[in-house]
């Protein structure tokens, strides 16, 4: 997940050729970072790099900036 814009549970780079492995591996990721508080970077974002996860409004997950 190198951007904010790349969070979605079927958004993958287009080179990536497993792409149903990386769903499920951003999933549980995400999972354990919104249950853990973790702070990530985000080494392609260039805005807000450093954010923390939080469970979305539609069963997904929000990055939220850190200030």
């Amino acid at each position: 997940m190198p951007s904010r814009h790349h969070i979605g549970a079927a958004y993958s780079l287009a080179y990536d050729v497993e792409p149903y492995t990386s769903m499920v591996t951003k999933s549980w990721f995400l999972e354990e970072a919104a249950a853990g508080g973790w702070t990530l970077i985000l080494d392609h974002e260039r805005d807000t790099p450093i954010v923390t996860v939080q469970p979305g409004k539609k069963g997904w997950f929000d990055l939220v900036p850190v200030k």
